[in-house]
């Protein structure tokens, strides 16, 4: 499972030295002790490795192409295998960096949780980190103030691109921060850029230069290179964590090169060593017909072939444990899912729940609407009732219903009483001069405007049609 992707642009200041370096520096000071591999000592191998079976550090350079990986795998207790990589291409002077996380058979896979990689810190302290355009890649914040607000403008108009998101965190009415902003620059380090509005009172400034389209009060917005964003309100729960699970799947769904991964540069290495093997069996054919004078170089040659064949047998049998763990961790997957015997029906998309379950729970609205267009003790029946029975179905839809409508059933005016009940189903709501308007969990593609004082008595009723019709 992949947890944290990136690619960053490297300044020509490091060297493969520097790089090898750095990674025996951030094995050596780590600050917990269980993950440190113990003498770890680089001297100039191309291809390295420390520690055991359980946590161990790997170094291989794929001289053709000019890259140099590395790989940091350990092995934990509750059965999680921990892989972090980095694969360094100096021809192009840029490094990606991804943490896996993977299980073997009969993992608890409780602890679902991962720090993003503190050599990522080390990077940019060190300054190996290129700017993202005219933007230093950092791992803290940036002021968002009359300094940077054209820049930021830019890119919510399309005018400006940058090759990692921008991160807009607006403050609240007391001048507070919705959440801590260090920790959110801590887990999205490497990956995106993170403003923060320097003073409330530059809201209106805000809202002018960039056309209305950036969050105020406490929200939050995520604007990516390719045109689109994410607006996400304050008041919401987890708020954070929204923020850096939109930000990393966004980052974790962008195309990675072959030989920008561990088993990429770890294949071409192989092909690599092999075409060598063939041009030194060829020349040991060659050399077979000579005369006895050339028996005994033959004699090296071929001892040379049976050792490399030995350390290429070895390396087809690291990848060899390494699709077997990946075998290992679908067999976990599917045995510590719901039903044991189960299997996933549907992938889900990019849509994220407005509340828990909800997209889980509209797919089975629709199996169960299903069973009434299929005859009794037929198989499609006898498929849905199985779905329904193995996912928990709670029809949440028949009991909102019911909810909704008696909510708005007579409606004259917007009460205190149904502020917060709507509050409660993840309304947010503003007034519009002789209107409300309710916006579904801060989605601004899911809202209505309601009038203030009710006309007639069926004004609720075909309020109540549109909210269940159009967001729920």
């Amino acid at each position: 499972m992949l947890l944290y992707s990136t690619t960053l642009d490297i300044n020509k200041t490091l060297t493969k030295s520097d790089f090898i370096n750095l990674i025996v520096e951030w094995n050596n000071t780590s600050s917990r002790e269980e993950n440190k591999i113990p003498g770890v000592v680089w001297n100039g191998e191309e291809s390295v490795r420390f520690g055991n079976d359980k946590l161990w550090l790997a170094i291989e350079e794929l001289s053709d192409e000019d890259i140099c990986a590395a790989r940091y795998e350990k092995k934990a207790d509750d059965g999680a295998v921990w892989d972090t990589d980095y694969i360094m291409n100096f021809r192009d002077m840029k490094m990606s960096v991804q943490l896996e996380r993977s299980y073997t058979e009969g993992a608890l896979m409780q602890n679902l949780a991962f720090n993003t990689p503190h050599f990522i810190s080390l990077l940019i302290d060190k300054g190996y980190v290129e700017n993202d355009n005219n933007i230093p890649v950092l791992h803290k914040a940036i002021p968002a103030d009359c300094e940077s607000i054209d820049l930021i403008g830019n890119v919510i108009k399309g005018k400006s691109r940058y090759h990692l998101p921008i991160v807009y965190v607006s403050k609240k009415e007391d001048g507070s921060e919705p959440f801590s902003v260090s920790w959110l620059c801590s887990r999205l380090k490497g990956i995106a850029h993170i403003f923060v509005q320097e003073k409330y009172d530059d809201n209106m400034l805000f809202m002018e230069r960039c056309d209305g389209q950036i969050p105020t009060d406490g929200g939050v917005g995520v604007y990516f290179s390719n045109d689109t964003s994410r607006m996400i309100e304050y008041k919401r729960d987890g708020l954070l964590d929204d923020v850096a699970r939109v930000v990393i799947n966004y980052s974790n769904r962008l195309m990675v090169p072959t030989l920008y991964t561990w088993s990429g540069v770890n294949n071409a290495i192989l092909l690599e060593d092999m075409d060598k093997q063939i041009e030194k069996i060829k020349m040991a054919e060659s050399a077979w017909g000579k005369a006895k004078e050339a028996i005994k170089e033959n004699d090296a040659i071929f001892a040379e072939v049976d050792s490399d064949l030995d350390n290429l047998k070895k390396k087809v049998q690291e990848l060899t444990h390494e699709n077997e763990a990946l075998k290992a961790e679908n067999q976990g997957i599917r045995k510590h899912s719901i039903s044991v015997n189960a299997e996933p029906v549907l992938v889900k998309g990019s849509e994220c729940d407005l509340y828990p379950g909800e997209i889980k729970e509209m797919v089975l609205d629709l199996v169960s609407d299903g069973i009434k267009n299929t005859n009794d003790k037929s198989r499609r029946q006898d498929v849905y009732n199985d779905v329904l029975n193995a996912n928990d179905y709670q029809n949440v839809r028949k009991k909102r219903e019911k909810e909704i409508k008696d909510l708005f059933k007579g409606y004259k005016s917007l009460n205190s009483e149904m502020r917060k009940k709507l509050e409660k189903y993840g309304f947010t709501i503003t007034e519009e001069g002789k209107h409300y308007r309710l916006t579904y969990h801060g989605d601004h593609r899911y809202s209505t405007t309601i009038a203030k004082t009710g006309s007639d008595n069926r004004e609720g009723m075909n309020i109540a049609t549109e909210i269940l019709r159009d967001m729920m």
